[in-house]
């Protein structure tokens, strides 16, 4: 049987830990791009109720949330709502339609 060092053993804990606080820090930035998501995709729905139909939009979304360093949710959902608009907007260009 192997005995640790105390340093060994600190370090391995320390490590642990570390682990441990970047495994919450992850599930926080999920659940919280995850809430996002949904409070984005509700409001643009309201907004645009022919956006319910587009499911290539939210998965538009989802990938763009995921980019962002963010944690806060109601951050992310202003983002969220940001970057739907501005692909509306470019769409209406695009298009030839002027708001």
């Amino acid at each position: 049987m192997r005995v640790l060092s105390p340093r060994r053993l600190g370090n391995y804990w320390a490590g642990k830990v570390l682990s441990q606080k970047l495994e919450v820090n992850m599930t926080i930035k999920v659940l919280s791009a995850e809430l996002a998501r949904e409070r984005a995709w509700r409001v643009y729905c309201l907004m645009n109720p022919s956006a319910q139909r587009q499911i290539k939009l939210k998965a538009r979304l989802d990938s763009y949330l995921a980019t962002l360093p963010t944690i806060d949710s109601n951050s992310l959902t202003v983002d969220g709502l940001k970057y739907l608009k501005s692909l509306e907007t470019l769409g209406a260009e695009k298009s030839g339609e002027h708001r």
